[in-house]
């Protein structure tokens, strides 16, 4: 629910005071980063109430998330959606996050993950309704393009995580790996990341729609093909591997 401050009193404590999470909204301001809080509690209106009366930031306007179902959230689902959200934020230029979690909870099952990463989707597509600029990190969704030899020009491959996806050659909670030798050091650089169900990447809590993206923040390195560099965990079998199936038409039933 979007909510202004001066509105929270009027929420329905029965329905309200329940595990939930909550993003405080800032001055919206061309040109300025937005300031926001993360935060959760078990009782949502009550902490609330208590940032109308000692706000944590100078806020206007907030978003306040419970689980619309006879069981609810419980405290260790609310504290997965704040790390993660916090992480998505962080990563955000727009954003000036206060007093977030550094690491999303990992200890949940994959498959409850992986669901309550749509929460977190849902959440930033709310902040973006009431002006929030959520413009992602330098490069992040830029198409994939591979390139054949130098001075040729760029040759775009069709296929995203998304098709692998729907084509069953992934599935969300899949794990990836990849590693880059510093050739003066020695020293091996390694970066692991798990496929959502939306077709993004997270790696270190936060999630990228371009594996390339995603390559080179989990690697610390300034350009990469993430196509190539990412490996299914465990194998030796790239994300271009995987790709190229969806070209290869089925063999023949014997």
């Amino acid at each position: 629910m979007l909510l202004s401050r001066q509105s929270v009193a009027s929420l329905d404590a029965g329905l309200w005071d329940k595990p939930g999470v909550y993003v405080l909204v800032g001055t919206i301001a061309y040109g300025e980063k937005t300031e926001v809080r993360v935060g959760q509690s078990v009782k949502l209106k009550g902490r609330l109430e208590s940032h109308v009366r000692s706000p944590p930031i100078p806020w206007w306007r907030a978003l306040a998330v419970i689980r619309d179902t006879t069981v609810g959230f419980h405290s260790a689902q609310i504290g997965y959606i704040e790390g993660a959200l916090a992480d998505e934020l962080r990563a955000r230029p727009g954003i000036k996050l206060f007093e977030g979690k550094r690491d999303a909870d990992t200890t949940l099952p994959t498959y409850e993950r992986t669901a309550l990463d749509a929460f977190v989707q849902t959440i930033l597509e709310a902040l973006k309704i009431v002006g929030v600029s959520l413009l992602s990190p330098a490069n992040e969704g830029a198409e994939e393009e591979e390139i054949s030899k130098p001075g040729a020009t760029h040759t775009r491959v069709a296929g995203t995580i998304s098709d692998l996806l729907s084509a069953g050659i992934l599935s969300a909670g899949d794990g990836l790996e990849a590693s880059q030798k510093n050739r003066t050091t020695g020293e091996t650089r390694l970066a692991q990341a798990e496929v959502l169900a939306s077709g993004q990447l997270r790696v270190d809590g936060v999630s990228y729609s371009s594996p390339s993206t995603a390559l080179t923040r989990g690697l610390d390195v300034p350009a990469g093909n993430g196509w190539k560099g990412w490996k299914v965990a465990g194998t030796s079998t790239t994300l271009a591997d995987l790709r190229d199936r969806l070209d290869t038409p089925a063999p023949d039933a014997v």
